[in-house]
């Protein structure tokens, strides 16, 4: 019997690190560099979804990655962000 309807924080890393190995993800890395399956995480994956909106040709703005990701502060985003922003 379930104690709970809810995954543990730690099931949800083994879900997000057992499908990544399945499907062959190998994650990017800021220097450009590939990483193993197993180093996907889910804030890998929150951090995708940000690098993606930025390099989109929506115009997505730190204003709306902020929105996405539920920054408290804009300028939580602009510090870990404000580098794909291109000039």
């Amino acid at each position: 019997a379930r104690s709970s309807d809810r995954i543990s924080t730690q099931g949800v890393r083994d879900l997000v690190r057992k499908v990544a190995i399945e499907a062959e993800v190998r994650p990017f890395f800021v220097d450009g560099t590939r990483g193993d399956p197993s180093e996907v995480t889910p804030h890998a994956l929150r951090h995708s979804v940000a690098y993606r909106m930025m390099n989109a040709e929506d115009g997505n703005t730190l204003y709306d990655v902020r929105n996405r990701l539920r920054h408290r502060s804009i300028s939580t985003t602009e510090r870990i962000y404000d580098h794909l922003i291109e000039v």
